[in-house]
């Protein structure tokens, strides 16, 4: 087809610099979820050992060590203070925020981080962003030729604004305006869209 072989030559600078940001926030991700991982266990192993030693002591002992392990993940971020309780992972609510604290933690330990190496998970992320890119172009692709564009006669000019790209495609009857949205951050996996006018 034409116009996607058009559209894969345009966009092949979108291309790279998608797939470069998903393998940096791949390599940043398994980092981050690895050590938060390991400073959960570490609190959890301290509270463990604590509360065996602590578990035949007073109720008025307890109660103060609940307490330190509440405000200890609060004051640590893993919990946000709600005076009304912390939802769990099965939709319960509980008046502890150590529960809520365990819950997060076994939902973290499951991530698929956990289960690859660094190599392996960089080189899994970068077959789904090259998957990704290939199938928004089919889309994108799709889209257009409902605008009913002869394709014989399709020229493409494409202009980039920081990451983000815009192109304009004529038959030289009637003009399509395509262009990316692009989002990614610290805690946001990079993903985009076309938009279409």
């Amino acid at each position: 087809m034409k116009l996607t072989t058009l559209l894969l030559k345009e966009t092949e600078q979108l291309k790279f610099d998608y797939i470069d940001r998903c393998l940096e926030y791949a390599s940043k991700e398994w980092d981050r979820i690895r050590e938060d991982v390991k400073n959960r266990n570490d609190i959890s192993s301290n509270w463990t050992s604590e509360w065996n030693r602590n578990r035949c002591a007073s109720k008025v002992d307890q109660d103060a060590f609940e307490k330190k392990y509440n405000n200890l993940v609060i004051k640590l971020g893993y919990v946000k203070y709600d005076k009304w309780g912390y939802r769990k992972d099965n939709g319960r609510i509980s008046q502890n925020a150590y529960d809520k604290f365990q819950s997060d933690t076994y939902k973290i330990r499951n991530h698929q981080v956990m289960c690859f190496d660094r190599k392996d998970y960089i080189e899994r992320a970068f077959k789904q962003a090259e998957k990704h890119y290939f199938n928004s172009i089919d889309r994108l692709a799709n889209r257009i030729q409902r605008k009913e564009l002869n394709e014989s006669n399709l020229t493409l000019k494409t202009s980039y604004i920081d990451q983000n790209i815009s192109t304009t495609i004529s038959d030289g009857d009637k003009t399509v305006r395509a262009y990316t949205i692009i989002a990614c951050g610290d805690v946001q996996r990079p993903h985009y869209r076309y938009l279409v006018k």
